[in-house]
C-alpha cells in the first residue's frame, strides 16, 4: 500500500462501521459527521477504512469525501479512503479486470442491475478485493480486514525523536448483529470506539445506556431498547441470544465514548 500505491503511512487509523444498509440521517447529524469525518482524516494525515459498497455506512462515508472534494479543500491534501470488500458480490467485478494489468481500473456503478449484490462506492479512493472462491457471500473480507487493521496500529512511527504505535479509533453509526461484534471486538482488544448516537439501531442501543451505571443496565432495559429500535427483527431473537446482547451491550456501553448528534463533533471525540 506504501510501496505500489504510494500512499504515506498514516498517522491515525479510523476504522468505520455500522450498518451496510441505506438508513437515514438526520440533517444536522449528518453534516456533523461529515465535517467532522473528514477534518480529522485530512488534518491528521489518516487512513479511513471501510467496506467499500456504495449502501449504508460506506456510502454515507463516500458521500462525506466527495463533498470534501467538491469544497475545493482538497488542495489541502488528499482523504486517503480504502474500502476492503469481498470480490464475490460485486456486481460487475468482471469490468475491474484487465488483460494487461495496471491501473486505475474504470468502474461504473449500475445499482439498478445489482439485485442481492452491491457496488463499489466510486468516492473511496483505493480498494482491496478479498476472493476465496465464493458468489454473493458476504462478510468474506472481515477476517483479513481485522488482521490488517491490527498490523497497522502495530507499526510505529516516530514523533519528536520518540517512536510510538500508529493509534487506531473504530467510528459505529447504525448497524446490527455483527456491528455489535464488531465493537465487541474493538473494546476487547483495547480499541477506542466512538459511537455516533442518533444514527440508529446497535449505535443508539449503546449511546442510550453508555452513561448509565453497570448496574442499571439490566436485561429488561436492553430488551425494552432493542424492542424499540430493532422492531420485528428482535421478536426473532432468542433468550440466550438476549442474553448474549445484553453481555455485550453492558460491556461496550461502559467503555466507549458517545458522540451527540448536536455538542461533541467526531473531531473532538477522536
Amino acid at each position: 500500500m506504501t510501496q505500489h500505491w504510494g500512499l504515506d503511512v498514516p498517522n491515525l487509523l479510523i476504522s468505520v462501521t455500522g450498518g451496510a444498509k441505506d438508513f437515514n440521517m438526520k440533517p444536522r447529524l449528518k453534516s456533523v459527521f461529515r465535517r467532522g469525518l473528514v477534518k480529522v482524516a485530512q488534518t491528521t494525515g489518516a487512513w479511513i477504512i471501510t467496506g467499500g459498497s456504495h449502501t449504508g455506512v460506506m456510502k454515507q462515508v463516500g458521500e462525506a469525501v466527495r463533498v470534501f472534494s467538491l469544497s475545493g479543500s482538497h488542495n489541502e491534501g488528499e482523504v486517503v479512503t480504502i474500502g476492503i470488500a469481498t470480490w464475490g458480490t460485486l456486481h460487475k467485478r468482471e469490468s475491474l479486470i484487465h488483460p494487461a494489468g495496471g491501473f486505475p481500473a474504470e468502474y461504473i456503478m449500475d445499482e439498478d442491475g445489482q439485485g442481492h449484490l452491491t457496488c463499489l462506492d466510486s468516492n473511496h479512493s483505493h480498494f482491496i478485493l478479498v476472493d476465496d472462491g465464493t458468489h454473493g457471500r458476504y462478510g468474506v473480507e472481515i477476517p483479513l480486514r481485522t488482521k490488517l487493521e491490527k498490523f497497522i496500529s502495530e507499526q510505529t512511527k516516530e514523533r519528536g525523536g520518540v517512536a510510538i504505535k500508529i493509534p487506531i479509533v473504530c467510528v459505529v453509526l447504525e448497524g446490527g448483529p455483527g456491528t455489535l461484534h464488531t465493537i465487541y471486538n474493538a473494546i476487547t482488544n483495547g480499541t477506542p470506539c466512538v459511537i455516533v448516537e442518533g444514527s440508529g439501531r446497535v449505535a443508539d442501543v449503546i449511546a442510550q445506556v453508555a452513561s448509565l451505571p453497570i448496574s442499571e443496565i439490566t436485561i429488561s432495559l436492553i430488551q425494552q431498547k432493542l424492542g424499540l429500535l430493532f422492531q420485528e427483527m428482535f421478536e426473532s431473537f432468542t433468550e440466550s441470544r438476549i442474553v448474549e446482547w445484553t453481555k455485550k451491550v453492558r460491556h461496550t456501553g461502559a467503555s466507549v465514548t458517545r458522540v451527540g448528534p448536536a455538542a461533541r463533533h467526531i473531531c473532538g471525540a477522536a
